[in-house]
């Protein structure tokens, strides 16, 4: 419970603060096994905590207060996607999910936002431009975010103006306005998260001596040239899943990912065979996206199925209101155990109440 003084009744009121009552916390804390169910509300709370509390946009997750939390599928990914209320939100999301380096952004050295979007919801026109505009206004806080829009002599006049404040001030009406309309007309919410370490197929390049070794800027090749191999490599991404669905879904929603492939069996599918290409030329002049091709034309001729990138279909959305399907043999011994947990989680609950005042008569 979260006490709270009324300034108008000088009198303390109580508000709950959580579904998860003392008695259960407890129970968690002493390493007790208890339902899953409780421990979401608990990420939930931490959330809000971090955010009210610590002014942190920080996203905590089941596996961020939980060891060892275990799946059917040892390869399945599952973060949490949260409703997005404000623009305010949806660019703290943007901005704390690059604090997270994935394995491509170690190797490579660049710092890139790689996101998927799901339109599960019905898409009339003004539904459409509803989010077509925060499509725009998405890419501009991924551009901002990254740095791209701004520099070192913009900073230090921004702190002696309001330019940062009335750009901001436009887009987030702008973006709220369109957050709004779809919520009004379509019944329609933006779920936000961040999916970590999913697997996928990228090229690495390995470049040889530079043989001009001439890097003054009158060189022909000031970047180098010469011979260079590049190969295919699994990496590890991350990847930010925008999910416009159903308000009634509530404040999050639950993704699972399950790709085809684990890390592991997709390097020990290219290690059977030796595929690259190599080529001689400028370091400055090399076209990715053309022996990206070339690489995935060998790995299709070798007969290895690999993913390049997530694939929607390994996706599967659930709604923390969704009720899970029970199977049981006696019905009666269900309904009888169910009632039980129940009345235990009252017991608890009325169990902290009645502490809690016996408390506030001791103060008074």
């Amino acid at each position: 419970m979260e006490k709270k003084k009324d300034k108008k009744s000088n009198k303390i009121t109580k508000e709950k603060a959580s579904l998860v009552s003392n008695r259960t916390y407890a129970s968690i804390e002493s390493g007790e096994e208890v339902s899953t169910y409780f421990f979401k509300h608990l990420a939930e709370l931490f959330t809000k905590i971090y955010k009210n509390s610590e002014g942190i946009a920080k996203q905590v997750q089941l596996k961020d207060i939980t060891e060892d939390l275990k799946t059917n599928n040892p390869n399945e990914l599952n973060t949490y996607l949260y409703k997005i209320n404000s623009l305010s939100e949806l660019s703290d999301i943007i901005q704390s999910s690059l604090k997270h380096v994935d394995e491509g952004q170690k190797i490579f050295g660049d710092i890139t936002n790689y996101r998927k979007t799901f339109l599960n919801c019905n898409v009339n026109f003004s539904v459409k431009d509803s989010i077509e505009e925060l499509f725009k206004i998405i890419e501009k806080l991924h551009l901002k975010s990254l740095g791209d829009v701004s520099d070192i002599s913009e900073k230090e006049t921004n702190e002696i103006s309001f330019s940062d404040d009335l750009e901001f001030l436009s887009t987030a009406a702008a973006g709220n306005t369109a957050l709004d309309s779809l919520k009004n007309t379509g019944g329609i919410c933006l779920y936000v998260g961040l999916l970590k370490d999913a697997p996928v197929v990228d090229i690495d390049i390995e470049y040889g001596d530079d043989q001009i070794g001439d890097h003054s800027p009158y060189s022909e090749f000031p970047d180098g040239y010469g011979n260079y191999t590049v190969k295919p490599i699994v990496i590890r991404r991350n990847y930010l899943i925008y999910n416009f669905t159903s308000c009634s879904n509530g404040d999050g929603l639950e993704l699972s990912f399950k790709p085809r492939s684990s890390y592991d069996e997709m390097k020990n599918k290219l290690n059977k065979k030796n595929i690259f290409v190599q080529r001689a030329g400028s370091f400055n002049n090399v076209d990715l996206g053309e022996l990206f091709d070339l690489i995935k034309d060998q790995i299709t001729a070798a007969n290895i199925a690999v993913p390049y990138s997530i694939n929607k279909k390994d996706f599967m959305f659930t709604s923390k209101y969704d009720e899970p399907d029970y199977k049981f043999e006696n019905y009666e011994e269900f309904k009888q155990a169910a009632e039980e947990d129940m009345r235990n989680e009252e017991e608890s609950r009325y169990a902290d109440n009645m502490v809690d005042m016996i408390k506030e008569d001791g103060i008074e």
